[in-house]
């Protein structure tokens, strides 16, 4: 947000967050609502006496500005040349100073990753680049072409916590979950991945053609983005048999690192995260306990 519309954020928020600031809104406009967005716009222009760039704060903040974007503010039906405006209960909770709680419209398929295990270097510095691009502004979104069980969202994690969105859970919310995982990321200083499959790629693209960034996708190889100049592609880490090999048989048993090596083209983050999730459940690390886990994993996203 820019000054002026932080600004109007806060004038609308304000009598939710005090019952002092409520009661001289009330005294002041007791036709309510406490203030509409007109309203609040000139509250910060009040040196303004055309009110032409009020007017002009509100067309951007009803046409372009995150705040309308991202779902902070739902506009209600103007009525005699007021707005009323309603803000969104988590960046309310955000902006008294409280842990916002994960919408409603997001349980189920939104996860939580604060620690993630990288790549190898040679995957790993790409991505980082990436990354730093996106935090910088440069880039609008990331794309990584992957399976489910690449640790992609494990490599994001190195970087800063990432709140995992699964497309396949969503159905016909889509586009508003979306529209709502991007104002959560954003208040809890998160990455935000979309984890789409073939069946929820279509809706997902169209999600993706104008919606603000930073956010990641992942989708499965051969699901493409067009080119564009605020977006990357970046590639998952690709080992042959004998780094697999190396690393599986740090954490499980001889047979077992065979075959899982043979079997399972799996990048260093992702062997480390299966390896870790059968831990921490308190199984023995076997071939079927460990396929099993994958198997959980990919099954998430081919719903």
């Amino acid at each position: 947000l820019d000054p002026r519309q932080t600004q109007v954020l806060w004038a609308i928020a304000a009598p939710a967050l005090s019952m002092p600031v409520f009661r001289l809104y009330r005294a002041r406009w007791p036709q309510g609502p406490w203030p509409s967005l007109e309203r609040a716009c000139r509250m910060v222009h009040p040196d303004d006496p055309t009110d032409q760039r009020a007017a002009a704060l509100e067309q951007a903040i009803r046409t372009t500005s995150p705040l309308t974007r991202l779902g902070v503010f739902a506009l209600k039906p103007r009525i005699a040349g007021r707005t009323p405006v309603r803000i969104a209960p988590d960046v309310l909770r955000a902006l008294a100073g409280r842990t916002p709680v994960m919408p409603a419209i997001l349980r189920g398929a939104a996860t939580l990753h604060p620690l993630g295990v990288g790549w190898g270097p040679a995957a790993q510095a790409p991505l980082s680049a990436a990354l730093a691009a996106l935090r910088a502004g440069d880039l609008r979104a990331l794309h990584v072409p992957a399976a489910p069980t690449d640790g992609v969202y494990d490599a994001i994690a190195v970087d800063r916590p990432v709140l995992a969105i699964e497309a396949p859970m969503l159905s016909a919310a889509l586009p508003e979950a979306l529209r709502v995982a991007s104002r959560v990321a954003r208040l809890r200083r998160l990455w935000l991945l979309v984890r789409a499959s073939a069946r929820t790629w279509p809706a997902v693209r169209r999600w993706a053609r104008d919606a603000p960034g930073p956010f990641i996708i992942e989708a499965p190889p051969g699901c493409a983005l067009t080119p564009a100049a605020d977006l990357r592609v970046v590639a998952v880490e690709t080992l042959d048999a004998p780094a697999r090999h190396a690393i599986w048989r740090a954490e499980v048993d001889p047979d077992v690192a065979s075959h899982m090596a043979a079997h399972h083209h799996l990048g260093r983050a992702a062997i480390l995260a299966v390896v870790d999730a059968v831990r921490l459940r308190g199984e023995v690390l076997s071939v079927p306990t460990i396929e099993a886990e994958l198997s959980h994993r990919a099954a998430r996203l081919e719903r």
